[in-house]
């Protein structure tokens, strides 16, 4: 029998996830002093996730990416080095020079023109028999996959870029790499993988400790809440669907929602004047939003009307307005910017 048509991806190997870092962030969830050395260190990109796999590329939840006919053709040289080689590669389809999921979704559609640093960054080399489990493969042995040389020595398209991992041996030489990376306020932070990291399929749990991220946010900023929106919830009967991104996306149509009597965003100015939409602090309960809703403008001590607060945004990928809000707490009073 010929091993490799046993071992070859098929419909069940598209139905494995790709390696996911837990939804914790290192340095806001993750206390740093918890980490384990050494550790592998590579820049984490705000772009299209995209495994190349059964010749074609697909989404990690399993979808085929929407690409343009025209990008495709100038992949092909890649396709056909990965088929003729039995390998799987994990990567993602990005560009500094647009730095939003959005921008590139629509560049893969061909809907914008692609930038002169659009890249498809490789970061995962697996064989067939690694990609299926046959063989056990940890971080440290795919460090050490010859197709790294010969990918990089002849590369089979100019837009193949190979992420770089360094090897980081305590907390200090981290501490050197991220304040030489945070002065590009394109690089929205890095991806840590221990060695030992068995390169499986899913999310990794965050107590394992063995594949975190860590994303560069903005020291805190104020602003001060001049209105509460309710939240909106789905009708009963509308169906769930999933973007390419493998999250959850159902109908936003008026007619498939109802509005509820619950706080679902605070609307705050900020002191540059800018208005934003901004979460409740972490761990606030549905019925203290209920509260705050019911008592807005009526004052009293649940009425968060010039209240202020404070939260953190992710430095990159921004466009007009706050990118991945974390840490929004109340705080004490200020001036009246109302």
């Amino acid at each position: 029998m010929d091993n490799d048509k046993v071992i070859a991806p098929h419909s069940r190997a598209q139905d494995l996830k790709p390696l996911l870092a837990p939804s914790e962030i290192v340095g806001i969830d993750i206390d740093v002093s918890t980490l384990h050395f050494p550790i592998y260190a590579s820049i984490k990109f705000n772009g299209i996730r995209g495994l190349l796999m059964n010749g074609s590329f697909i989404s990690r939840s399993g979808l085929p990416l929407n690409i343009h006919n025209t990008i495709l053709y100038e992949l092909q040289p890649l396709v056909n080095f990965c088929a003729d080689n039995k390998l799987v590669l994990d990567g993602e389809f990005h560009a500094y020079s647009d730095n939003t999921t959005g921008g590139m979704l629509s560049m893969l559609a061909g809907n914008k023109k692609l930038p002169y640093d659009f890249k498809y960054k490789v970061f995962g080399i697996y064989t067939y028999r690694q990609w299926n489990g046959a063989d056990t493969i940890f971080m440290k042995d795919m460090q050490e996959s010859p197709y790294w040389e010969i990918l990089s020595n002849t590369p089979p398209i100019s837009q193949l870029e190979l992420v770089i991992q360094e090897l980081i041996e305590n907390a200090s030489e981290l501490d050197d790499l991220v304040f030489k990376v945070q002065q590009n306020s394109l690089i929205e932070g890095v991806m840590l993988a221990s060695p030992s990291l068995l390169m499986g399929h899913g999310r990794q749990p965050v107590r394992a400790g063995k594949f975190l991220k860590m994303k560069f946010y903005s020291d805190p900023i104020d602003g001060q809440i001049q209105n509460i929106y309710a939240r909106q919830e789905h009708l009963p009967e509308t169906e769930t669907e999933y973007d390419i991104n493998d999250r959850a996306r159902r109908s936003r149509r008026q007619e498939d929602m109802y509005v509820t009597n619950i706080g679902g965003c605070l609307e705050v100015k900020l002191e540059g004047g800018l208005i934003v939409n901004i979460p409740f602090p972490k761990g606030t309960s549905l019925q203290m939003r209920t509260l705050y809703l019911k008592n807005f403008r009526k004052g009293g001590s649940f009425d968060l009307y010039g209240k202020w607060l404070q939260f953190r945004k992710l430095n990159a990928g921004e466009k007009d307005k706050p990118n991945s809000v974390k840490c929004v707490e109340f705080r004490d009073s200020k001036g009246n910017i109302l």
